[in-house]
């Protein structure tokens, strides 16, 4: 049988929502909640909605990136 339609959908996104906050959580304001996300194991789609990011932390990371040879900034 297969494992995702055993697996119900609440624990899909709970275990999307722990590999988006453990990879990606550092460039979010807040923690994701399970109402913002759709995933479509089928057709291997996820989506987040209105998850705001964390402006100050990415302008820091990019300047460290580019240093001064490309001025990005994300407001």
């Amino acid at each position: 049988m297969n494992w995702q339609r055993m697996c119900p959908e609440f624990l899909k996104k709970r275990l999307f929502r722990y590999l988006l906050q453990h990879f990606l959580g550092s460039f979010f304001k807040e923690k994701p909640s399970l109402e913002q996300l759709t995933i479509d194991m089928f057709n291997g789609t996820a989506k987040v909605e209105s998850l705001h990011l964390d402006c100050e932390f990415l302008n820091e990371k990019l300047a460290n990136l580019f240093s001064t040879s490309m001025p990005i900034e994300i407001v």
